[in-house]
Parts: structure tokens; sequence; C-alpha cells
């Protein structure tokens, strides 16, 4: 490597004091200022370029990151280069700058923040600028046609007479499938659950799934049980989709059609006047779950909200010997023996989400943490789970996008509301409704997505991760502050190092500490920012 020169060290640091100034007159609006210090510096940070184009034309943002690339900092060059790609998404420049990884966590940027043209323009862009990313640049446009497309047709749906509930199931692949059989549909089938429902009103079990796995599905005893009480009806995936397999910058494909899947299901169940659930693929329910949350709505709340948690179902079949009532079709057991089974049986990752300094690392966001009290425990959280969600709630423009479906969807109907006026919480679960996420014992750390800490740090960056709106920040908070009891012995739960009440004081100075710069970014995506000439 050539070493510097005294002379090349003292131009690179003029470079880098004008660059620091151009930073903050861009971000201030100031561009025109921006532009003459940039047509100074051109005949510098362009030396060995060919062709230059001239600085006039150039986007701010990607002169500046040239500008870093030519002092050696690789790191600002490649921030202020995606930050050209969010005001200009066809930047050459910036392009050729940013790395693909980037230039596709934009693409989910602009999507999950409501841009979904500016992400098609990215996308196309990536397309002309690096072949290389062909496959994954055509997923998202395919997915993003095809659930156009699919919004398109359901928006013409006609009305059901009644007050119908719509199940979303999204399944595919033998082993969710019998995952699905084993302990979920049969306890959607207990006298309590969806038959009830039929007894006065439609119900519409809206099916997400492949081909050859459509004809499996229809094939089975208990799918044909569950079409005496439902009307099935079938969503076929594209044979594309899966053929791409997932790259670094979009690891896990199969949830980005999960939530296209729920966000057609939530728009049907607008157009249809359907109350709305999502199937817990891997789930059980305790006996009456739905018809209660309907008297809810029924009562004028526009969503009911529970904390599921994950449980070990190794000893759930003799549990149910003893305390269910277990048929060919049917599974039945009520809320209060399905928390307690639950509560026994909680996954290791649970116990390690009880707040304390020694505190393993989980796989997945910190999304929730639990609390040992004298009765049993309690969880704050801010992902909390819909049971049912009145049709009169859903938006007709609702956009597709993963954050929305997956964490944020509440956040997106109560924008324009009191979440305490439109949503009735289940703080203790022993006499109501409840669901538990059931575990293999062979699959108790599910998938990982790297290392976390469990910390309120860490909980709380989790949390501004997924808000895409502004009053997203509000609802957020509220949910926090929602307390979760679970009932049961805790002499076998960990203590935890600070008060439940300091956690969640903690948490929420945390939170509203940092309000402010992802307000900033939530803006920069939705187009809010200085204009570039």
């Amino acid at each position: 490597m050539t070493e510097e020169t005294p002379e090349k060290a003292k131009i690179n640091e003029t470079i880098k004091a004008a660059l620091q100034s151009m930073e903050s007159l861009a971000f201030a609006g100031r561009i025109s200022e921006v532009k003459g210090f940039l047509t100074e510096l051109w005949p510098f940070i362009t030396e060995g370029l060919d062709p230059v184009p001239a600085p006039q034309d150039v986007n701010v943002f990607s002169g500046i990151a040239l500008g870093y690339l030519k002092i050696g900092n690789r790191t600002e060059a490649v921030n202020f280069a995606d930050n050209a790609l969010i005001v200009s998404p066809s930047d050459m420049l910036a392009h050729a700058i940013a790395p693909l990884t980037d230039r596709i966590l934009i693409v989910r940027h602009f999507l999950h923040h409501h841009q979904p043209q500016k992400a098609v323009d990215l996308l196309n862009a990536i397309q002309n600028f690096t072949p290389a990313a062909r496959d994954e640049v055509n997923f998202y446009l395919f997915l993003l046609r095809h659930y156009e497309s699919e919004k398109e047709r359901v928006r013409s749906l006609a009305p059901l007479e009644g007050r119908a509930t719509l199940f979303n199931l999204a399944i595919w692949g033998e082993a969710y499938i019998e995952k699905f059989l084993r302990y979920s549909l049969p306890s959607l089938l207990a006298p309590g659950n969806i038959p009830a429902l039929a007894a006065t009103d439609p119900v519409i079990f809206d099916i997400h799934t492949t081909e050859a796995d459509q004809v499996r599905l229809a094939a089975l005893p208990g799918i044909r049980k569950l079409a005496e009480f439902a009307r099935i009806d079938y969503t076929i995936f594209p044979a594309e989709l899966f053929d791409f397999k997932g790259t670094y910058s979009t690891g896990a494909p199969d949830r980005l059609y999960v939530s296209g899947a729920q966000t057609l299901s939530a728009m049907k169940a607008k157009a249809l006047g359907a109350d709305l659930t999502f199937v817990v693929t891997e789930g059980l329910y305790s006996d009456r779950h739905f018809v209660v949350a309907k008297d809810y709505l029924r009562d004028g709340y526009k969503s009911v909200l529970i904390s599921p948690v994950r449980a070990n179902d190794s000893g759930l079949a003799d549990y149910l010997k003893s305390y269910g009532t277990v048929t060919n079709e049917s599974i039945s057991l009520d809320s209060k023996h399905l928390l307690e089974y639950a509560a026994n049986n909680l996954i290791p990752q649970i116990h390690d989400l009880f707040f304390r300094r020694d505190s393993k690392p989980i796989f997945q966001d910190v999304i929730a943490l639990y609390f040992k009290t004298d009765s049993g425990f309690a969880a704050h959280t801010y992902q909390i789970s819909p049971a049912l969600i009145s049709h009169e709630i859903i938006p007709t423009g609702l956009k597709f996008d993963y954050h929305t479906s997956d964490t944020r969807l509440l956040a997106e109907l109560a924008r324009e509301s009191d979440p305490n006026k439109i949503y009735k919480v289940i703080e203790n679960p022993t006499n109501e409704l409840f669901v538990v996420d059931l575990v293999s014992e062979s699959n108790v750390r599910g998938r990982e997505f790297g290392e976390f800490p469990v910390t309120v740090e860490q909980c709380v960056r989790s949390a501004l991760k997924w808000c895409n709106r502004e009053s997203d920040f509000d609802f957020f908070e509220w949910a926090f502050q929602q307390r979760f009891e679970f009932p049961c012995d805790p002499a076998k739960l960990p203590n935890n190092d600070w008060t439940e009440e300091h956690t969640v004081e903690v948490f929420l100075e945390l939170f509203q500490s940092r309000r402010e710069s992802y307000t900033r970014t939530i803006n920069y995506y939705r187009g809010k920012f200085p204009a570039q000439t």
C-alpha cells in the first residue's frame, strides 16, 4: 500500500472538514450551499474517474458519499449513498457505492413505510446496475405484482349476511401441516369454538397454501370435518415465489409470503364484513376462545388483545387425559387449565426473558420482558396479539408490508383512536380466553436470527425498529404499559434483578428519548427530506 504523503494527508483533512460542513447543511435543507462546496471539491474527489458528471447534476448525498470514498472512509460513504438512494432510487453513483445488502434493505424499508412505488423504482434500478441480483429483484417484483392483483380480487367481494368470522391460515409443507393437525385444528373444532360460531353466523376458513398442499389438505378428515361448519377458501401461492431460496439480504422470504397472505385475509374480511383472526399453526386454543372474544366485539370493542406464551408440548398429551376432553375430531380444554399447563411448561427462552443481569442471550427479537410475582408471573410486551379483530376497524386501503402484518397491525388500526377505548385487553386469561404456542422438545429455540442480549435497551431498540408511523410511538408505549398476569406456582421461576415497575419506567424513558431520531428516519423514508435542487 502506498504511504500517504503529508501533502495528501492535508488535502484529505481539508476534504473531510468540508464534507462534515456539507452534512450539516444538507440535513438543514441548505442545498445551494452544499452545491457550492461540492463544486469546489469536485476536481479533488473525482480525480481519476472517467466519465465525470457535472457537480450540479449530482445528488448532494451521493456527492458527499463520493467524497468520503475518496478519503478512505467507506462506512460514511455507504451511509450517504444509502441516503441518496432514499431520495433518488435510480441514482447511478449511489448504486456504485452502496452494497447490494443495503439496497435491498432500503427496498424493504420503502415497503414498511408504505412507499411501494419507490420500492419498485429501486428494484428496477438494482436490476439495471447489478445484474447478479436478478433472482432476488425478480422475487420482490413478482411478490408485489402478485399481491397487488390479489388485493383487487378481494376488494370486489360482496358482504355476507350476519356477523361472519374469517380465520386466516398460511401453511405449506408436510411438517407444518402435521403440527397444525396435532393440536391447533382439533382445538378449533372444540364445541365452543368454530362449531359454536357457525351456529349463529358464517365462518370462513381462508387457507393460503401451495397447489400440492391444497390437494393434501382437502383430503384430510379434519379438514372435511371443518367444512361441516365453515366455508373453506383456498388461495394458492404461486410456484414462482418458492423458486427464490433467500440470500443474506433476504434471509426469510417465507415470512413475506405469510405477511402477504395475512394482508389479503384482512382485506377480504373487510369486504365480507367478517371479523378476523390469524390461526396459530402450532397453537392450542381454549374452548370458547372465539365466542368470548366475539362477545366483546358485540359490546363495542374493536379488537380483543392477548399475550400468548410458548410452552413445551412434551407433557401435553398426558395432561389432556386428566383435564381435557379429547375425541377423534376435537380437543376441549378450558382457559384455566390451558393456562396452568402453559405456565408450568414454559420453554427455556421464556425463562431467559425474566430480566436479570445473568440472562442468557436469546435468538430472536426481545419483544417482551417477564417478571416473577407472588402469584405467578407477569409480562410486558410491545407486541400484543389480537385474538379477534372487528371488520369495522380494518381500513380499506391496508398496505402490504411485513412490519404491519407481523408486529404493528394493532398500531396501524388504532392510529386515529384511543386504544383504551377500542381495545379490550385480556389481562388475566384464567376465566376468559387463552392460546398457547406449542414447541416440540427438539425445537425449543425456534428459528434463529442472531444473538440478542436480554436487556431493556435491546427491547427498546427492537420496538423502535418496528415503528413506521409517528403514531406508532404512542401505541407501543401504551402497549408496553399493559400488564398480562399468569397465575401459577412461582417457585420454579427465575427472580428478577429489577422490579417490574422500575423496568417499565426505564423502558419508557429510553423509548421516549429516542423518538426524535426515529421520527426523522420515518419522515425521510416517507419523502420528507430537503429538496435536492
